[in-house]
């Protein structure tokens, strides 16, 4: 007996979105988010407490991967702000044309 001919299937273009920067919330049944791009709102998202904690172990185990994979510890970008707020007072002064 011949094989099933497989269903027709056509590729499904998703929409793709680059983001920088992100809000979360919650409500009594979801997580909910905005993705930022430079400090501007750019999507909205919402999913349930169960995705969000599935995808936070998701994304640890991929950064985990990669920082031990190159031997670099990423930082969060509370560290690089906390960073570049140390730079900017060590520096305040520095660029004002004067002698030093």
């Amino acid at each position: 007996m011949p094989d099933k001919a497989p269903p027709n299937e056509q590729a499904v273009e998703l929409p793709s979105i680059y983001f920088n920067g992100f809000q979360l919330g919650l409500s009594n049944a979801d997580v909910n988010g905005i993705l930022m791009l430079n400090n501007q709102p750019a999507v909205g998202i919402s999913m349930s407490y169960t995705t969000a904690k599935t995808m936070a172990e998701a994304l640890t185990e991929i950064v985990a991967g990669l920082e031990k994979a190159t031997g670099s510890k990423i930082m969060t970008t509370k560290q690089v702000a906390k960073g570049l707020e140390s730079l900017v007072a060590k520096n305040k002064g520095a660029d004002d044309g004067q002698p030093h």
